[in-house]
Formats: structure tokens, C-alpha cells, sequence
């Protein structure tokens, strides 16, 4: 008995939606990989820039000059396009008011490299830093921490910022990052007559002064009852 004829069109007909869709997708990938090409040589993956202003102090530093207290030692920066007409400042640490800053000489503002493609990918985040085109006024670009996000009220009461009437506050791994210090006992002045910064508020104060800081003494009434206890 001879072989039943077998239907090929149906097969042929899958292999040539097979190899058709092949070259979609070919085709679909190739304009892709042109658009970002283009993106990418057109805008680039990052922008170089130049902090000019003193608004993201000390995190990003515009012009500045670098300055050593004559007194304490400690080393500080200092905006130069806000200083005062006697070009006398004073030291953030010990107090001095007699720094002079003829003989300076002013420091560029720092460069960065902004990523301009993880927002295509996500949104800003709270107390991040980004980098925006302002439009009133006309900038180029403006440098700021993100606080408030879509569709909130900010508030900012006795120094806290206060977001839909809760207080936001920080955990430790994002307030490091954003911690500014203004004092550093080990650097000391040996002028006394400069006051220091820090001391105690009364004389039964329980803080203790030592040679590079401080140290708080428990009441003894306290802990002898907590002994006792």
C-alpha cells in the first residue's frame, strides 16, 4: 500500500512566521540600540560641572578660599563670593575674629560628574542630591538636596523639616552623609583670650572640660540609688 501524500504548506507556513518575527525583533533592537547611540553621543552618560555657588556648603563647594586659624590650627573653607568688606573673618572652631584674608587666594569650586541616567530608570529619592535645569531664574543648572516629593506640604518648624504635619527625621546611614561639624575639641587655642565655644552653662553643671573635649559625670545621688535599687 503506498505512503499517504504528507501536507507540508502548514510546517512552511510556521517556519516563515518563525524567521519573519526573527527579523522584527531584529530590526526593533537595531533602531534601539541607534536611539541610545544617539543619546548617548548627542547628551552623554555624564555631565561635568562646576559648583559655583555656596548653597550646598559643605557638601559641594563653590569658590572658596582655604583657611588655617592662626590661633587653634584648624582649617576651614570660606565663601568668596559673599565676604565681608573688612575681609575679616571669623573661625568657626576657637572664635577668633582677626583672620585675615588678603593673602588668600581663591580656590575653584569643585567639579562633579552627574549621572544623568539613574532617573530614567527611578525617581528621586528623599535628601538626595540632584542636579536640575532651572527655569525662573534662567540657569543652566541648580544643585539641590530633594526634601519634599510629589503631592506633599513641607513645613519647616524650629529647624525640623515637617512633611504632611509628621517630622522627618533622619537614620543614622543618612544623616552621616549630610553631618556638618562645627566643633573640634582637639584643636584648641592657646590664646585665652579668646572664651571657648563650649562650657559649661553654670558652675554645678556636670560636664567636665578635658585637655581635647568633654565628659559628662553622672550624679552620685543617682548612682548611688540605682545601686541601691
Amino acid at each position: 500500500m503506498p505512503d499517504a501524500p504528507v501536507c507540508r504548506y502548514g510546517r512552511n507556513m510556521a517556519i516563515r512566521i518563525t524567521i519573519t518575527q526573527k527579523i522584527l525583533l531584529l530590526i526593533l533592537a537595531s533602531v534601539l540600540l541607534l536611539c541610545l547611540a544617539a543619546s548617548v553621543l548627542v547628551e552623554g552618560l555624564l555631565i561635568p560641572i562646576r559648583v559655583v555657588g555656596a548653597s550646598m556648603a559643605e557638601a559641594f563647594l563653590g569658590p572658596h578660599y582655604r583657611v588655617a586659624c592662626p590661633q587653634c590650627r584648624y582649617r576651614f573653607a570660606v565663601d568668596a563670593t559673599l565676604l565681608p568688606p573688612s575681609q575679616k573673618i571669623g573661625c568657626p572652631n576657637c572664635g577668633n575674629r582677626n583672620i585675615d584674608l588678603e593673602n588668600a587666594s581663591v580656590q575653584l569650586g569643585e567639579r562633579l560628574l552627574v549621572d544623568r541616567w539613574t532617573y530614567r530608570f527611578r525617581d528621586p529619592e528623599r535628601w538626595e542630591p540632584v542636579l536640575f535645569r532651572s527655569a525662573d531664574p534662567p540657569l543652566d543648572y541648580c544643585l539641590k538636596r530633594v526634601v519634599g516629593l510629589p503631592h506633599e506640604k513641607v513645613q519647616i518648624v524650629a529647624g525640623d523639616v515637617w512633611i504632611n504635619g509628621q517630622c522627618v527625621k533622619k537614620d543614622w546611614s543618612t544623616l552621616w552623609p549630610m553631618a556638618i561639624l562645627i566643633h573640634d575639641a582637639s584643636f584648641d587655642a592657646p590664646n585665652r583670650d579668646i572664651p571657648p565655644r563650649w562650657r559649661p552653662v553654670t558652675q554645678v553643671d556636670r560636664w567636665e572640660q578635658r585637655e581635647h573635649g568633654f565628659r559628662f559625670s553622672r550624679n552620685p545621688s543617682t548612682e548611688a540609688s540605682e545601686g541601691t535599687g
